[in-house]
């Protein structure tokens, strides 16, 4: 599964670096194997490292003191996550679960602390790195405050299609698994309210889906509910 420098060499943030500098990077990287469902840290774990995602499928989010729970994001093959161990220590204030069968290694803070003295380029890299997640973040607040649950759900399944999608036709396949709980966390909705726009967007044309797999059947139908420039009522 872990296939030395040539598995490291796609992840983006170890972009400009020699093959000499990943093999050393790579002897000391173990790989571990995570079942579905099982936590990978939890809010009050400390920030010791961060994390590679070599295959699978990674939630991270964020309960309320009443045990709702907003999915920040959806990690696949080659994200990475867990990275603000990077710039802060203390305690994770997030958690972290696969969501399907996932392998994992985790680079210690000292490890890239040392090469990030050594290289130039991957500490611009991990710079890079930090403002592409603050934007999503930002965005993200952003969508919650001033967008509407259907708003949110469009460009959602826009997300999915982008990362997880295979194109048919004119048609986008989704088969990234999620339920329709999930889809609810990451755009802050109830899974009830999820499923009826879901339901509205099969009515009006827009998408299909069977069980967690969905088809998206009208891509600028979809893109314009994301903008909210049509209404579905």
């Amino acid at each position: 599964m872990f296939e030395g420098i040539e598995g490291l060499k796609k992840f983006g943030i170890f972009a400009g670096l020699t093959d000499s500098e990943l093999e050393s990077l790579a002897e000391a990287i173990t790989l571990k194997r995570y079942k579905k469902r099982d936590i990978i840290y939890l809010p009050g774990d400390k920030r010791e490292g961060f994390f590679l995602l070599h295959k699978g499928k990674v939630k991270e989010s964020r309960l309320s003191e009443d045990g709702r729970e907003l999915t920040m994001e959806i990690y696949k093959d080659g994200d990475i996550f867990g990275e603000l161990a990077l710039i802060q220590g203390g305690e994770r204030q997030s958690m972290a679960s696969a969501l399907e069968l996932s392998y994992i290694s985790q680079i210690s803070n000292s490890q890239m602390k040392v090469l990030m003295n050594k290289i130039p380029t991957l500490s611009y890299n991990v710079a890079k790195l930090m403002g592409l997640r603050r934007m999503s973040l930002e965005k993200k607040v952003e969508d919650l405050v001033f967008r509407n649950v259907p708003s949110r759900l469009a460009k959602l399944l826009l997300n999915l299609a982008h990362k997880y999608g295979v194109e048919l036709g004119r048609n986008i396949l989704i088969n990234a698994k999620l339920s329709q709980q999930e889809l609810g966390n990451l755009i802050g909705s109830t899974r009830e309210t999820t499923s009826h726009f879901l339901n509205q967007f099969r009515r009006v044309g827009f998408i299909d889906f069977d069980k967690r797999v969905i088809n998206i059947l009208d891509k600028e139908k979809l893109e314009q509910v994301g903008d909210q420039l049509i209404s579905l009522n």
